[in-house]
């Protein structure tokens, strides 16, 4: 009896120790991922401070510089007595410009667009004066064939007249002859 009460102990203690063991490397496992997450976190926000740290250099270095040329133009042109090399005139100046360049580019548009409308003014010009050209030619032929027309009618009404004077003459002799006839047929007969 004590021997099976050995086993039973033994075979607890062995599954104890399984079950120690297995929780010990959960429990591990669990502490390494917190760990390495924690680790991954600080490294992240490490980087980003370098990160930021790195703009705000450049950003300073930047503005130290432009602070520099600018105090550099202006020793320069406090050195001068010309008010013209002031930087308002300066900008005047560039607004000045901008604005002539802008008013020189609209004319040009403006000039483009009237040279085009005119162009287009002169395509139609150019087909009115075409078509009242073929219009005048068309009409002159006209005229002519009506001339024509005209004289043909006056050469038929005088062919006409003619043919009518032949006519009478002809009848006028056929009435001759036929008087004639009848008086040489009644010669003959008395003969």
């Amino acid at each position: 009896v004590g021997r099976g009460h050995l086993a039973r102990r033994w075979v607890g203690l062995q599954s104890l120790r399984m079950v120690t063991n297995d929780a010990a490397t959960k429990i591990g496992s669990v502490w390494r991922g917190f760990l390495a997450r924690q680790q991954y976190a600080a490294m992240k926000s490490s980087l980003a401070e370098q990160e930021r740290r790195r703009h705000q250099a450049a950003f300073d270095i930047q503005r130290l510089w432009q602070g520099y040329r600018v105090r550099k133009e202006l020793h320069t042109l406090q050195g001068r007595t010309d008010n013209t090399t002031s930087l308002v005139y300066q900008a005047e100046e560039h607004r000045k410009a901008a604005h002539n360049a802008r008013l020189e580019a609209e004319n040009r548009e403006r000039m483009a667009l009237q040279a085009e409308r005119m162009a287009r003014e002169q395509k139609v010009l150019q087909a009115i004066e075409l078509e009242v050209q073929q219009e005048m030619e068309l009409r002159m032929r006209v005229q002519a064939e009506k001339g024509r027309i005209a004289a043909i009618k006056q050469e038929a009404e005088r062919e006409e007249r003619e043919l009518k004077a032949i006519r009478e003459t002809a009848e006028a002799d056929i009435e001759a002859l036929k008087l004639h006839r009848e008086e040489t047929e009644k010669e003959l007969k008395e003969w």
